[in-house]
C-alpha cells in the first residue's frame, strides 16, 4: 500500500543533525537534497489549494496517510510524529534560505564588492586633482549579487528552484501569522533567484501582494509582505519594480479600497503609505505611472460630466475612485519637488476640485471634505496656493444647512438622530438630512477645514489677501444662519482670521524688505504658534473627540 512505500521515517533527532550538517560546505549538497525532498513532503502533504503555476501535476504521491503509531506522511517521506514534522517545516522556513546564500558565498560578494568599490576611492585620492568647475564624478550604482556567478550554483540549482516553488504552494495554505512572516522573510533571501525565474518572480509578488492586501490579515504580517516586496523592488529594480506597483495599486484598488469605514480606515491609510513608500524607489517609473492612472481617473470624471447619466456619476462617488485620489494626494504631498511628482499638481489639484463640486448637493457634501483633507494635505506640504476655500463655503449655502429648527417628529413614531461619521461619510443618508446633527456637523466641518487650511500658511507674507475674501464671505454666511450655536462658530473662526491677518500686516509693516524680497520669506511671523495654529488646535481636539 501507500504506507508500504515510504521509504524513510524522519525523527526529531534527524532534522537536529540535518540542522548542524547545514553549516558544513562539504556535507550542503546531500543535506540541501534532503531537506529540499523533506519540504516538499511537509508542504503537500496538507490539504493545500493547488495552483497551476506554481505547483507540478498531482499524482498518488501526494496521497497522505496515519499508521496505527501515529506516524504520518505520504508516498515520498514518512513522519515519526508531529514534533518531527513541525522541526523540519521550521528548520527549513528559518535555515535553509540563509544557508544557500551562505553556501553560494552571498556575504563574502558584498564583502569582497565594498572592499573594491573602497580601494578604487584611495586610488581616485592619490591620483590628479580635478579642476574645480568640475562635478564630482558619481559613484557607480552597486551590482546586485546574482548566484550563478558562484562556481557552487550549478550544483545545487535544481534544488533551490524546486524549494523556492514549494515555499510559494506552502504560504497559499498557512493561516498563522508567524509562519506567514518566516515564509516571506525565506523568500526574501531567495529574491535573487527568483529575479533569474520570471515565472517565479511573478508568482513570488503575487503571493506577497495577496498577503498584503488581505484587510484580515494582522498588520506585522502585511508590513512583512510590505518589506519582501520593497527588498525586490531597490535590489531587483529592472526586474520587479513594475510588476509590483501594477500589482499592489491594482490590489488597493480593487479590494483594499472599495470600502472606506472605521473597521478598514487604517488598512486603507497603511496600504497607501505603503505605495508611496514604492514610489521613491524609482521617480522616473513613478511619475510615469501617475500620470497615467491620474489621467485615467481624468477621464471618468470627463466622461460623467458630458454625459450626466447615473451609472456615470456612480463610477465617480464611490470609495474606489474617492481612495485612489486620497493615495496620490498623499503621494504628491511626499513628493511635491518638480523633479519628482511636482508637475502633476496641478492636473491633480483640477481633478479633485471637479469630484468635489460635480452635484452640488447637500447629500454629496461627504465628497467635499474629504476631497477638501486631500487637498489641504498637497497644499501644505507643497507650498502652492490651492483655491479650497470657495469649495468649503458653498456648503454654507444649502438649505439644510441654514435652517433654525428641524422637522417635527410626528407624534408616536421613534426616531433614533446619530451624528453623521464624517470620516467614512460620501453621501449623507436622506433620514439625516432633517436633523440638526446634520447641520451642527457641517458647520463644525467646514470651520474645522478652513482653519486647517489657514494654520498651514498662517505665518505666510500672503495671509491677508488669501484670509480677506473668505472672511467677507463668512461674515455674509453669518448674517444668514439663525441657529445660535453655528453662528458662534463662525464667529470664532472669523475673530481668528482677522487677528492672524493684523499680525501679518503688522510684521510686513516692519520689515525693511521690498515686495518682491517679502515674497521669497517663507515665514514673515517669528512666533512659534500664530493665533491660527492656536485655533486650528483646538478644532483639531475637538473633532477628535466628536470622532
Amino acid at each position: 500500500g501507500v504506507e508500504d512505500a515510504a521509504h524513510e521515517v524522519l525523527t526529531v533527532a534527524q532534522v537536529r543533525a540535518l540542522d548542524k550538517d547545514l553549516n558544513s560546505a562539504q556535507k550542503f549538497p546531500k543535506t540541501l537534497r534532503r531537506l529540499v525532498k523533506a519540504f516538499r513532503s511537509g508542504a503537500h502533504l496538507a490539504k493545500l489549494p493547488h495552483k497551476k503555476s506554481t505547483d507540478r501535476e498531482s499524482t498518488t504521491e501526494d496521497d497522505a496517510f496515519v499508521s496505527a503509531d501515529g506516524s504520518f506522511g505520504n508516498a515520498r517521506l514518512k513522519f515519526r510524529n508531529g514534533k518531527a514534522y513541525q522541526a523540519l517545516m521550521s528548520l527549513c522556513i528559518a535555515r535553509l534560505a540563509p544557508a544557500i546564500s551562505a553556501f553560494l558565498g552571498r556575504g563574502r560578494a558584498a564583502t569582497a564588492a565594498a572592499a573594491s568599490a573602497e580601494g578604487k576611492k584611495k586610488k581616485k585620492k592619490k591620483g590628479k586633482k580635478k579642476p574645480e568647475g568640475d562635478a564630482p564624478a558619481e559613484s557607480a550604482p552597486q551590482k546586485p549579487w546574482n548566484p550563478a556567478d558562484s562556481g557552487r550554483w550549478k550544483g545545487i540549482a535544481a534544488l533551490v528552484k524546486v524549494f523556492a516553488f514549494d515555499l510559494l504552494h506552502l504560504l497559499r495554505g498557512v493561516g498563522d501569522g508567524a509562519t506567514v512572516r518566516g515564509i516571506l522573510d525565506a523568500q526574501r533571501e531567495l529574491l535573487p533567484v527568483s529575479a533569474g525565474i520570471p515565472a517565479l518572480a511573478k508568482e513570488v509578488v503575487k503571493s506577497a501582494v495577496e498577503v498584503w492586501a488581505a484587510v484580515g490579515t494582522p498588520e506585522a504580517t502585511r508590513m512583512a509582505a510590505f518589506l519582501m516586496l520593497r527588498a525586490a523592488c531597490v535590489d531587483h529594480k529592472e526586474v520587479y519594480l513594475s510588476t509590483v506597483m501594477r500589482s499592489t495599486y491594482a490590489s488597493y484598488s480593487r479590494t483594499i479600497g472599495k470600502s472606506f469605514n472605521p473597521k478598514t480606515m487604517e488598512a486603507v491609510v497603511f496600504a497607501s503609505r505603503c505605495f508611496v513608500e514604492l514610489c521613491s524607489v524609482d521617480m522616473g517609473v513613478s511619475y510615469d505611472f501617475a500620470f497615467a492612472k491620474i489621467r485615467d481617473l481624468a477621464l471618468v470624471l470627463k466622461t460623467a460630466i458630458t454625459s450626466k447619466g447615473k451609472e456615470d456619476f456612480q463610477k465617480v462617488y464611490n470609495w474606489h475612485c474617492l481612495n485612489a485620489l486620497r493615495l496620490w494626494g498623499h503621494a504628491l504631498a511626499t513628493f511635491p519637488e518638480k523633479e519628482d511628482l511636482g508637475l502633476l499638481i496641478y492636473p491633480y489639484t483640477q481633478l479633485t476640485l471637479g469630484v468635489m463640486t460635480m452635484v452640488p448637493s447637500s447629500r454629496n457634501v461627504g465628497i467635499r471634505f474629504q476631497c477638501a483633507s486631500f487637498l489641504i494635505e498637497l497644499a501644505a506640504a507643497s507650498n502652492t496656493f490651492i483655491p479650497i476655500a470657495p469649495s468649503l463655503l458653498g456648503v454654507l449655502n444649502f438649505s439644510e444647512v441654514k435652517k433654525k429648527e428641524i422637522g417635527k417628529v410626528k407624534k408616536g413614531e421613534r426616531v433614533k438622530l446619530r451624528a453623521v461619521d464624517w470620516r467614512c461619510t460620501l453621501r449623507v443618508p436622506e433620514q439625516a438630512m432633517s436633523s440638526h446633527l446634520f447641520r451642527d456637523g457641517c458647520v463644525s466641518r467646514v470651520v474645522f477645514f478652513l482653519s486647517m487650511y489657514f494654520a498651514s500658511i498662517s505665518k505666510s507674507v500672503y495671509f491677508p489677501e488669501v484670509a480677506y475674501p473668505v472672511t467677507a464671505s463668512l461674515r455674509k454666511h453669518l448674517k444668514q444662519m439663525t441657529n445660535s450655536r453655528t453662528r458662534q462658530a463662525l464667529k470664532d473662526l472669523i475673530e481668528k482670521l482677522e487677528e492672524n491677518s493684523r499680525l501679518v500686516a503688522q510684521a510686513r509693516s516692519k520689515s525693511q524688505k521690498g515686495p518682491c524680497e517679502l515674497l521669497a520669506v517663507d515665514k514673515i511671523l517669528e512666533t512659534d504658534q500664530s493665533p491660527m495654529d492656536r485655533f486650528f488646535a483646538q478644532e483639531k481636539k475637538r473633532v477628535e473627540k466628536e470622532d
